[in-house]
């Protein structure tokens, strides 16, 4: 490895926070994995505890898996087990399903991973002239001689000269790593596949870039028939004791502004607030603690359909007029990105409850039994059932119907972690599948989304609809192998047997 080269693995972790780590060799590797004794320690559940090695081959890394659970992709392409490659600047690496990319700078350089592309470092180091630039100085030279027949040329000229060249290469410099940073963010961008995670990560990483200590995200409401509607999605420290106060304050903080930048549908700077006049179009920003503040519109058809909202308390003028470029771009990758998510979400979650579907379940269940059968980690799953279901639709109609089963699965959701996942297995039948859960915490688990449904009143105009519901419960043996349907089927016999002893019951499969 060259002296004069960083090498930096990076990566978004649980908190949507950017990682970056300078791989510093120790012993001539590095071990990747969810292992505390690990070198870099990985928190995810589809990383092993030894997943990844990395090495050297003189001034190229090189990755080995480690016959990893569930594999190890470098640029979509999945090694075998303890088979190694060698990476490039750029390159694209997954562990399970945790994406990371490695990047390559030059040590003395200000270009590090994720570095705000706007503001120089303290010690801002003298720009050379690229190949390039300098071949063409070299040319200019010579022909300048010859066209005024000199031996050389006077030395204020070549001054003059090598001071715009030398400004000329700057501005290069700062096109091309505004390009590395927007690669690297549409990068992150686009392994989001949910919109929470996807703004949560967006105004981070452009946070960062612009040296902005506050921020949020609005994005046009889908819950409601109001057009002008927007509902806050991400914050960034404007933490309160009390989230609905946050939300309020959000949503009262500088409305005039973001209502004029979503009219007109364009970036809107305010250089420094105290110095404003609230008259001017932009509300009472003075009174925010507010001195730097930019809106950045999220368009989609033409639409804006979200708001980018960033600001400075301390300092004015903290954005410029020369981050234009960079943010309409930004914008655009972000848009992009949400507009893929909001695809990926409609495939794999159903419209009525807003949880997964069956298909999207299906293939959680074999990661979980690849993931049990390796590691010998145990998992759980659920079984539910609404009790005389029909009776509510022949009695209160369809739409009450509807009414109880999206309550019921807000009940689901209320009660289990983030790595648990519930799926709609067919009409009032739902399934929930809780990775490294045994049988005594899967039970209580599933006595409080009995109980809870037990105690919940669904109102509708002028009736009250009760719900019950049965659940059945299995966990994975050895036995089952790679089977899923035979889990299942547990499951399914479990239910069954709530049934016949009366519903509103959990029974365990035995």
């Amino acid at each position: 490895m060259t002296d004069s080269i960083d090498h930096y693995l990076s990566w978004v972790d649980g908190s949507n926070q950017l990682r970056s780590e300078l791989l510093s060799p120790i012993n001539g590797q590095l071990v990747i994995g969810r292992s505390p004794l690990s070198d870099i320690e990985l928190i995810n559940a589809g990383i092993s505890r030894k997943h990844m090695k990395i090495s050297w081959d003189k001034q190229h890394l090189v990755i080995t898996d480690l016959n990893s659970s569930f594999g190890t992709w470098v640029d979509n392409e999945k090694l075998a087990p303890n088979q190694s490659k060698t990476i490039y600047n750029d390159t694209e690496i997954r562990l399970g399903n945790l994406s990371l990319w490695y990047e390559m700078h030059s040590a003395d350089s200000t270009d590090k991973t994720m570095q705000t592309c706007f503001f120089n470092s303290d010690e801002a180091p003298e720009i050379e002239l690229s190949v390039e630039i300098n071949t063409f100085r070299t040319n200019l030279q010579q022909q300048l001689q010859n066209h005024f027949g000199l031996q050389s040329l006077p030395s204020a000229l070549m001054k003059d000269i090598d001071k715009n060249l030398l400004n000329l290469n700057a501005e290069q410099h700062s096109v091309l790593k505004e390009q590395q940073t927007l690669h690297s963010i549409s990068y992150m961008l686009n392994r989001s596949l949910t919109t929470e995670e996807l703004t949560e990560t967006a105004l981070n990483l452009v946070s960062k870039v612009l040296n902005a200590e506050r921020g949020f995200i609005l994005l046009a409401s889908t819950n409601t028939i109001v057009d002008s509607a927007f509902e806050l999605i991400s914050s960034r420290n404007f933490s309160t004791s009390d989230q609905q106060q946050e939300h309020q304050l959000i949503h009262e903080h500088c409305k005039e502004l973001i209502a004029n930048c979503r009219q007109q549908n364009k970036i809107l700077i305010v250089g420094d607030a105290m110095l404003n006049n609230p008259q001017a179009g932009i509300g009472k920003i003075h009174q925010s603690n507010s001195r730097s503040i930019i809106v950045i519109p999220l368009q989609q058809d033409n639409q804006v359909i979200g708001i980018i909202y960033l600001d400075n308390q301390s300092q004015a003028h903290c954005f410029e007029p020369k981050q234009l470029p960079f943010l309409k771009t930004f914008a655009s990758h972000t848009s992009i990105a949400l507009h893929n998510a909001q695809l990926y979400k409609r495939a794999t979650t159903d419209d009525l409850t807003e949880l997964y579907t069956r298909s999207y379940i299906d293939k959680c269940l074999e990661q979980e039994l690849q993931r049990a059968q390796a590691q010998q980690i145990p998992f759980t799953v659920l079984m539910l059932d609404l009790d005389h279901f029909k009776q509510v639709n022949d009695r209160f109609g369809h739409i009450c119907g509807d009414l109880a089963l999206q309550t019921f699965a807000k009940i689901i959701k209320s009660q289990l972690r983030d790595c648990d996942r519930a799926c709609r297995f067919g009409g009032e039948e739902f399934l929930v599948v809780l990775p490294g859960t045994d049988l005594h915490r899967a039970k209580l688990c599933a006595e409080r989304i009995r109980q809870a449904a037990e105690q919940a009143l669904i109102k509708k105009d002028e009736e009250i609809i009760t719900i019950t519901v049965s659940i059945g419960i299995s966990n994975y043996k050895t036995a089952h192998g790679q089977q899923a349907i035979l889990l299942l089927e547990e499951a399914d016999q479990a239910l069954y047997l709530a049934k016949e002893q009366g519903r509103n019951k959990v029974i365990v499969y035995s």
